[in-house]
């Protein structure tokens, strides 16, 4: 799913992880873990922090950036396995 972000698309996910109420709890990834981080990272990075979560998180994510369609997509392909992320 994120293959599918564009450049500022990426950004602006990163952001939203990193500044926004990622809801129930949830602890943020710390900002310079995300620094320069490519998707390969980024999906790292939330698996280690979100384990089985890491779906749902990167859904949320996705609504707030206005990327609706990648949403609907994954949740009809989502096992709540990482590699959904980035492939």
């Amino acid at each position: 799913m994120l293959q599918d972000l564009n450049q500022q698309e990426f950004k602006a996910f990163i952001w939203k992880l990193e500044n926004s109420d990622i809801g129930e709890g949830r602890e943020r990834i710390p900002s310079s873990k995300l620094e320069n981080s490519d998707m390969f990272d980024l999906v790292n990075q939330m698996w280690k922090t979100y384990i089985q979560q890491s779906v749902e998180v990167t859904m949320k994510v996705l609504k707030q950036i206005d990327r609706n369609d990648l949403v609907q997509i994954l949740s009809v392909t989502s096992s709540g396995s990482k590699g959904k992320l980035c492939g």
